[in-house]
């Protein structure tokens, strides 16, 4: 469908999840069973079959498990509650389908490269089921379900926490149309998309068979068997299967826009009913089939002779299959020389009832995607009536016929009920060529951000992120990776088609090989160069302060590096340059001239270099909260500060490096492992030196002549002191540059300085805020003491902080972690310059600091082609159940066990409270600690779940008890008043909304 201004609008597939036997968990995984042709069905597991055939009359227990398409016990038991907010006692009355559907559609937006954020507003959830498992299990006879059950097993329900979770604001609805379900689902999805009713539309199918009694009367009606073989000759039946499949839709024109991935476009859908049927019952009609595929393929315009495969409904009952059969016969008519394909995924992972469908348009959609028909699991030979049909199905992968520019496959459902379901998929129009990735060839070195809500999380997916890279990395040796495929790609999913969660790492890395070394240290646990992190992300952000060094800032060559492969840092490069020409700089500061020509120039080329880095990080978006400089490194701090404009800057920096180049041969500098008072105190008995840095709590620096540094460092070593002279320094900060400080403010007058729009703090006056930073104060700046030690920790005291040294090499590392350290600060350092790599990948290094920090970098790249990382892991580890509660309170005092109960009152209130709750809150309303309505039938629901006795219709009322003393009262009053009930229960009684596997 294209629109009249020529946009196109069909529906596109742009992502798929799923969670289906055989412990299929993605698309690559299900895509892989189905081209095996191997069957993941068998009897159903022993510990679920107990269940399953205690539920069953006597009469029906058969001598051995039912065969079945089953998800794994870890699949059925784990939900990542805390993932999406919710608490225990909701999560421990989801149904399965419940949990599945929510944890499979993040996984299939992961896997469309679509964010929460993104997802958010105009998304509709459409879910395809006719599963009654979790509502017969609650709602039967005898069983005494509360609301929290309604909202977890209700199918109306089904996609409402994905829903919530993502805040979409679209269409909700849950279709049930028997086993044509779910891709009834996708036709009216389909149309709500193409209308323009919603941007992005989530189709789920489902399916559970946790009931005996339901599987009992399907195997009563005699369509059950011990192998499902579509279209097979020894066909006698199908197997049921469970799990939850999920495809995301966009409008084709906006997956173009956002250079999406995408699997297969739905060219057209239709629906219809068999009608009057004499046959009864169940039983298809080939006429409806064949007159629903010839409107479906004429109201869309395809020709059914491009058609080259057709998913089928394909149950492997005798009379399903041979219907189905025929109606593709009428409608294609092909020859026997030029068949059409025909399969089903059903003898792979079972019948999926409901979420048939949407199984069976994964499959195809696949297989559109890869130009490869898959084998059909279980299907061996033809039944001999259906031969003469011009029909064949494959029992291995077949390329892909040519019938045309385009791929069309068709999908057929049709449910017990009499509802067909038919749609149409063809590859996406060809697009331009694509440019290549990097392959496994050195590049420059990008950031690739990975991150997970827990610790565990975080390692599960780098892991799977690992192996992606890898396959990725072998790929590349071989032939150049496509677009999105190679690590540039990769690091452009991570950031920009990822949300960010609170656990965080990045790896910098310049090849695909390299960064998969890394994130495997990370799944592991281990170190490693190109690894960031670990961190918790701080929120809100930790304050970013910039530090800008001065003497020992230096590096050959630098700058060079960074100026090839940043063009943003080339074009500051190039405009700082501009300035310092224009004030009479030494040529040679230039990095791409070759090496600074003496210390005016070195000088010059630092502050060009911190300048140009500053910008570099700002176009990250990495803008700072603070600054601080360091002697020269003021300079730059003051131009980044806003109080100096670029001109000004330079002019400083030109005129303060000749003055101090006028004095390189009369003196020096010696750094000294002192503190403040213990350097002033050796210096009273060497009267022509001065304190010239205090950079830290025991570290000060001394300028002076050098006969008296050599007599002071000789003193120093014999006391065992740590001390270093500074390699050519000058004796700056010292008497011996008072003439030339002068100078330089009678150079600068008339330099009118502007007040700071980013806070700096002086380190020319002890850690103060700067004060206007004219003329006047540049000449004292030169003569004055610096004071790192202050600035650092006045600072950092404004509140949590991450320091970013921003100069070629570390010179103010180790002071300012002494400080840090000293203090007990609230805060971390980055120091690119320390590492023992190139500038530009240490640069983005600091990126990568700040992002595993809580900053949010503006990540380059945008639009690139989706790469197929893994959608993120869940937390699967499993909670430790509390003792029963017989078991703690036995043995206590009334007394005792009421204060006991207080306590667990207070946990569960602290738990579902938006607020702190604390021993003072006894007395405070629910309400007023922020508990909804909603949160106090959750707090019902948990406490009741605590004990029997608790469980009783009217035995607790959080309403009447609306205090935490209240709470724990009303608990002791109820089990004071069954003393016989509370001393049964406590066999197997656990704590309150405990879910197995949940984190």
């Amino acid at each position: 469908m294209t629109a009249a201004g020529g946009a196109d609008n069909r529906a596109a597939i742009v992502g798929i999840g799923c969670r289906l036997p055989g412990g299929v968990d993605g698309p690559d995984a299900f895509w892989a069973l189905l081209r095996s042709g191997r069957s993941a069905l068998g009897p159903v597991p022993e510990d679920r079959w107990a269940q399953m055939a205690a539920e069953l009359h006597e009469e029906d227990r058969p001598d051995a498990p039912w065969a079945a398409g089953t998800l794994t016990a870890e699949e059925v038991a784990a939900f990542d509650h805390a993932f999406f907010g919710i608490d225990p006692a909701t999560a421990e009355r989801m149904a399965l389908l419940h949990r599945l559907l929510t944890e499979t559609g993040v996984e299939a937006l992961q896997d469309a490269g679509t964010t929460v954020a993104e997802a958010s507003d105009r998304t509709g959830i459409y879910t395809g089921s006719a599963s009654v498992d979790a509502s017969a299990a609650v709602f039967g006879t005898g069983r005494r379900p509360g609301l929290l059950d309604v909202g977890g097993s209700g199918s109306g329900m089904l996609g409402t926490q994905l829903a919530r979770y993502l805040d979409a604001r679209g269409p909700l609805a849950t279709i049930d149309t028997a086993c044509s379900a779910s891709l009834s689902a996708l036709h009216y999805a389909r149309r709500d998309l193409e209308a323009g009713d919603v941007d992005i539309a989530i189709v789920a199918g489902v399916n559970s068979m946790t009931s005996a009694v339901a599987t009992r009367a399907f195997n009563d009606g005699g369509v059950l068997s011990d192998v499902c073989r579509p279209f097979d000759a020894k066909a006698d039946g199908y197997v049921r299967g469970e799990g939850v499949v999920v495809v995301v839709l966009r409008r084709l024109a906006d997956a173009r826009a956002r250079n999406d991935r995408v699997y297969a476009v739905v060219a057209g859908s239709a629906l219809n009913n068999d009608g009057r049927s004499p046959q009864g019952l169940g039983a298809p009609s080939a006429d409806a089939q064949a007159r629903l595929l010839a409107d479906c393929y004429s109201r869309f315009g395809i020709d059914p002779g491009r058609v080259a495969y057709v998913h089928a409904h394909g149950t492997a009952t005798r009379a399903g299959d041979r219907i189905e059969a025929q109606a593709l016969d009428r409608v294609f008519a092909r020859p026997a020389d030029d068949p059409l394909w025909v399969g089903s995924s059903k003898g792979a992972i079972g019948h999926q009832e409901g979420g048939a469908g949407i199984a069976g348009l994964a499959a195809a959609a696949l297989a559109v995607h890869h130009g490869e028909i898959p084998p059909t699991a279980g299907h061996t030979s033809l039944r001999p009536a259906l031969r003469r049909l011009g029909i064949r199905v494959p029992t291995e992968p077949v390329a892909w016929p040519d019938r045309g520019p385009e791929r069309v496959a068709g999908v057929s459902s049709f449910g017990f009920n009499g509802s067909n379901a038919h749609a149409v998929l063809t590859s996406p129009p060809a697009v331009g060529p694509a440019e290549e990735g990097d392959g496994g060839r050195e590049r420059a070195a990008h950031v690739l951000p990975v991150s997970a809500h827990t610790p565990e999380a975080l390692a599960a997916t780098a892991g799977a992120w690992a192996e992606a890279l890898e396959r990725a990395a072998e790929e590349g040796a071989a032939a150049p990776a496509p677009a999105g495929a190679g690590l540039r790609g990769f690091a452009a999913t991570a950031a920009h088609r990822r949300d960010h969660h609170g656990h965080r790492a990045a790896v910098v890395a310049a090849t695909t090989a390299d960064a998969a070394r890394a994130l495997r240290a990370l799944a592991a646990g281990d170190g490693d160069p190109r690894l960031v992190g670990p961190h918790r992300a701080d929120a809100p952000p930790r304050r970013l302060v910039l530090a800008f060094g001065g003497h020992g800032a230096q590096r050959p060559a630098m700058g060079r590096v960074l100026a090839e492969r940043s063009p943003a840092f080339a074009a500051a490069l190039a405009e700082v340059g501009t300035h310092l020409d224009a004030w009479g700089a030494d040529p040679s500061w230039n990095p791409l001239r070759g090496e600074p020509a003496g210390y005016a120039a070195t000088q010059q080329a630092v502050f060009a270099f911190q300048v140009a880095a500053a910008r570099t990080l700002a176009d990250w978006g990495l803008v700072p909260d603070a600054v601080i400089g360091h002697s020269l490194g003021e300079v730059a701090a003051a131009h980044v500060a806003g109080a100096l404009t670029l001109d000004q800057a330079a002019r400083v920096v030109v005129a303060r490096s000749r003055l101090l180049e006028e004095v390189v041969d009369k003196g020096a500098m010696l750094a000294t492992g002192l503190s403040e008072g213990q350097a002033r105190e050796r210096l009273s008995r060497h009267p022509d030196l001065d304190v010239a840095v205090l950079n830290g709590p025991q570290a000060t620096v001394v300028s002076g002549p050098y006969g008296a540094l050599d007599r002071l460092a000789a003193e120093l070593a014999a006391d065992g002191v740590w001390h270093r002279v500074l390699a050519d320094a000058p004796p700056a900060h010292s008497r011996i540059v008072a003439p030339g400080a002068e100078r330089l403010a009678a150079e600068l007058a008339g330099m009118a300085a502007a007040a700071p729009v980013v806070p700096m703090a002086s380190t020319a006056r002890h850690g103060a805020p700067a004060p206007v930073l004219d003329a006047a104060y540049w000449g004292a700046q030169l003569r004055d003491p610096v004071d790192l030690h202050a600035a650092v920790a006045r600072t950092a005291h404004a509140g949590p902080a991450l320091f970013v040294e921003v100069s070629p090499n570390a010179a103010l590392a180790t002071p300012i972690t002494q400080t840090i350290t000293h203090h007990a600060l609230p805060a971390v350092l980055s120091a690119p310059g320390a590492l023992d790599t190139d500038e530009h990948t240490a640069l983005l290094h600091a990126v990568a600091d700040c992002y595993t920090h809580g900053r949010t970098p503006a990540w380059p790249d945008r639009g690139l082609p989706h790469a197929p990382l893994p959608p993120l892991r869940w937390h699967r580890a499993v909670a430790e159940s509390a003792p029963p509660l017989q078991e703690q309170l036995s043995g206590l005092g009334a007394a005792e066990r009421q204060a006991r109960l207080e306590r667990l009152a207070r946990s569960l209130v602290a738990e579902l409270a938006p607020v702190p709750v604390g021993p003072d809150d006894r007395d405070t309303h629910l309400e007023e600690l922020g508990l909804t309505s909603q949160a106090r039938l959750v707090l019902r629901a948990r406490l009741s779940g605590l004990h029997p006795a608790l469980s009783r219709p009217g035995a607790l009322d959080v309403e009447s008890a609306p205090t935490i003393a209240g709470l724990g009262e009303s608990l002791a009053t109820v089990l004071a008043a069954d003393p016989a009930r509370t001393e049964a229960a406590g066999h197997g009684s656990g704590s309150a909304g405990t879910v197995k596997g949940a984190g």
